[in-house]
């Protein structure tokens, strides 16, 4: 019986031994965790941004051919070939990293 004692004894030793241990990882999680709080919300705001971008084009497409037209008139159409051709390729990109996915 008294060997059985000094097993128990032995466990819930290394049982306390193990959750000090895990109260130690547990405080250290929780400081690397605050370390990326601010670089974690900045993705996801950026993660946010992109789904609406590729959810509603064609509100973006509308909106930067105003803006088009309003620089054409301000500054002539080659200035507005140019615009529409990098909205074109920023379109392509924005699609195929929503492709991707």
């Amino acid at each position: 019986m008294a060997a059985v004692n000094k097993r128990m004894q032995d466990v819930l030793e290394h049982r306390r031994l193990l959750l000090a241990r895990i109260s130690g990882q547990r405080e250290q999680v929780a400081e690397l965790a605050s370390n990326l709080k601010i670089p974690l919300q900045a993705a996801d705001r950026t993660w946010g941004a992109l789904r609406f971008f590729s959810r509603h084009a064609l509100l973006i497409a509308g909106v930067a051919g105003i803006a088009g037209m309003m620089l054409a008139r301000r500054h002539g159409v080659k200035v507005m070939l140019r615009g529409a051709w990098r909205m074109w390729k920023a379109y392509r990109f924005f699609m195929a990293a929503t492709l991707q996915r």
